[in-house]
């Protein structure tokens, strides 16, 4: 890299020289000027060697620093990856030390339970068989007692079939009066609610006949009084024009045509409020006529649900008392069908209690009897303990001498690997401040 640079210094050189011959050959008219940029050139070019001078030396710097740099990285992976190794290896080895110890416990409390059963054999077998025996006695009485529950239960249970049928029989005509007297009064009462109804629906026909009547008096009244107010004030101004000598006749004789006519409309309003009054009281008395007539219905519709219910709530009764001594009848029977159910469930219970009992005996016999039988076994028992003890004793030399060589490594490496920890951060912040500014 620094041979390169100075190529690169020489060729400016020469560079700068032919520039210098060029301006040489230049008219004389120019050649102060021409001294002027020779100068000019030459200092361009010292400041120019001195700046590569000072950026090969920062190469060559960077570049050590790199390679140094790369050096520490790989130091330190590797010094990261033998310890990872270590351990590995460390903890594999507890791992197998702590199976073959879980290994050598089984086989001592096999051997301990053979060794056990083998010094009290005609004990166990003694107490055993006479528990399996009463067992067995057991199982039989419990299965005894299971058939006759069974039995009785299927008599009462048809007992009680017979029972239902016989109840059914005898209460089924009272539920279907109960039913159809039910049915009637639920009719009345839907009569009672329409003639209701129907009561309403006519009270308000008498309300708004009532209010169209007022309305229809009032409006002729007002007419009546309008034509009247009409009049009285033709009749003053025909007054004044009497009273005046010197009223023009043509006025005179204007006014009284103008009476006349006010008093025709009097009269005609004075006929229409009698004619209104008479037909809006007509379609009044034709309103209340119809809702007594309603009234009438409403009253013999309630006294008919009152009938249909007195007879549905008779019915109703005498047909629950009938079912309530039915449903007694058949609780009875009920209650010693749940009995015997009980009763048997306790029988099974028992009878299953007494076979777990006799397996137990049993499984402990024949356990008792194998090991009894085959005394090599308990023999190669005690001798795989013998030799499960040495390979434990050889496993925790092992495992011991790994955790020493694991922890000398640890201690050895630990400088490399925490320069190689912080190297690696530097570099993950050096990316992420870089990342961040471009971004």
């Amino acid at each position: 890299m620094a041979d390169q640079q100075k190529q690169e210094t020489t060729n400016r050189e020469r560079s700068n020289t032919g520039a210098n011959t060029n301006k040489k050959r230049a008219s004389k008219g120019e050649k102060s000027k021409a001294k002027e940029k020779g100068k000019s050139s030459s200092a361009t070019k010292a400041t120019s060697n001195g700046a590569s001078a000072a950026a090969s030396a920062a190469k060559g710097a960077a570049a050590s620093a790199a390679k140094g740099a790369g050096k520490t990285i790989a130091d330190g992976f590797s010094a990261m990856r033998d310890v990872h190794a270590a351990s590995r290896e460390h903890s594999n080895a507890r791992s197998e030390l702590e199976s073959m110890e879980k290994t050598l416990e089984e086989t001592n409390r096999v051997l301990k339970h053979r060794t056990d059963i083998e010094a009290n054999y005609e004990k166990i077998v003694s107490e055993h068989t006479a528990a399996l025996n009463d067992a067995r006695e057991r199982i039989a009485q419990g299965r005894q007692n299971i058939s006759t529950l069974t039995s009785e239960k299927s008599d009462l249970e048809a007992r009680l079939e017979l029972m239902k049928a016989d109840d059914e029989a005898k209460i089924s005509p009272f539920r279907k009066l109960a039913e159809s007297a039910k049915g009637r009064s639920e009719d009345a009462s839907r009569t009672v609610a329409e003639a209701k109804r129907a009561v309403r629906n006519a009270e308000n026909q008498v309300k708004d006949a009532t209010e169209r009547r007022d309305e229809s008096v009032a409006s002729a009244n007002h007419t009546l009084d309008s034509s009247q107010t009409r009049l009285h004030k033709v009749q003053s101004e025909l007054d004044k024009l009497l009273a005046d000598p010197n009223a023009q006749k043509a006025a005179i004789k204007q006014a009284q045509d103008e009476l006349a006519s006010e008093t025709a409309h009097v009269n005609a309003a004075k006929a229409n409020v009698a004619r209104a009054t008479n037909e809006a009281q007509s379609l009044v008395d034709n309103a209340q006529t119809h809702l007594w007539t309603q009234n009438q219905s409403l009253e013999t519709a309630q006294r008919e649900a009152a009938s249909a219910q007195s007879e549905a709530k008779d019915r109703r009764e005498e047909y629950e008392r009938l079912s309530n001594e039915a449903a007694a009848r058949q609780k009875k029977l009920s209650d010693q069908i749940e009995k015997h159910e009980t009763d048997l469930k306790a029988a099974q219970e028992f009878v299953a209690t007494a076979k777990k009992d006799a397996a137990a005996a049993k499984a402990i016999l024949d356990e008792a009897n194998q090991i009894h039988s085959t005394p090599e076994s308990t023999a190669q028992l005690q001798q795989d303990v013998v030799k499960q003890q040495a390979a434990i004793s050889q496993q925790r030399a092992q495992v011991k001498s790994l955790d020493t060589a694991e922890q000398d490594l640890r201690k050895r490496t630990r400088t490399i690997r925490i320069i190689f920890i912080v190297v690696i951060a530097v570099i993950v912040l050096a990316v992420l401040m870089l990342t961040s500014a471009v971004l």
